[in-house]
This record gives C-alpha cells, sequence and structure tokens, in this order.
C-alpha cells in the first residue's frame, strides 16, 4: 500500500491515506432501498464486488463505504427509501481526511441493517472512544 499522498484534483490539495484494513473490519454502505446506488449499481447481500484497482478514485471511481454508522446520512439522507448494509473491505481503500467517506477497488456486502441497528452499531463504536 502507499503512504499518505497529496495530490491536486479538481483544484483543491487533498490529503488521500491509503487505508490499511489487515483484519476484518466493520464498514457501513448506504443505498436506495432496493439495494441500487444512486447511479443504478445492484448489490446484493453476500455477493463481492471488484474492480481493478488502478481504476480506484475516491468520489469517481470503486466501491465507497463509510467507516463511521452514521456517516452514511451524509450521502444517502435516512428516509423509508434508504436502506443500510454491513460491508466488509477485501481490496485496496482510500479514505479522505474530512469525514468517514472511502472507497475500495474490492467489497463485500455481509448484511441488511435497519436504521435502528445502524444507531445501535454507532453508539457501539462511540464507546470504544471513550
Amino acid at each position: 500500500m502507499m503512504s499518505d499522498l497529496i495530490y491536486n484534483e479538481h483544484k483543491y490539495l487533498l490529503e488521500k491515506n491509503y487505508c490499511e484494513y489487515d483484519e476484518e473490519r466493520t464498514c457501513y454502505k448506504a443505498f436506495n432501498k432496493n439495494l441500487t446506488s444512486k447511479y443504478g449499481f445492484q448489490y446484493e447481500v453476500g455477493k463481492v464486488y471488484e474492480i481493478d484497482k488502478n481504476e480506484l478514485q475516491l468520489g469517481k471511481c470503486g466501491f465507497h463505504f463509510c467507516e463511521c454508522a452514521l456517516d452514511v446520512d451524509y450521502w444517502y439522507p435516512p428516509n423509508k427509501d434508504t436502506t443500510y448494509a454491513v460491508i466488509e473491505v477485501l481490496g485496496d481503500a482510500i479514505c479522505n481526511n474530512i469525514d468517514s467517506n472511502a472507497v475500495t477497488n474490492k467489497i463485500k456486502i455481509h448484511r441488511q441493517i435497519t436504521r435502528k441497528e445502524l444507531i445501535k452499531e454507532y453508539k457501539i463504536s462511540m464507546k470504544d472512544f471513550n
């Protein structure tokens, strides 16, 4: 994996952190109600999805996710059509240093969860910081 890299994209200077997940880490993804992304990509629970790691770009190309459960709300505001899942990062990942939005080239959708379960996951993770 690459270490931190500074690069200029869209005329903003961003710091990209190339994350390493040495062990299974619980992360989260939000979807439209039928497990599709904003761009129509269809996901299924239990399946693994992969793209070429050279195509990976935060905010543009790859399988986006959040490390913090409730950060998914920024990308998919909570409403009756929003669904959530616990995911596993299986490939390379890029995380930004502003929020917990991240992208990977390989992802597994472990299980779908309710909004109530998402909030519970958040509360559990916050206890780890105290």
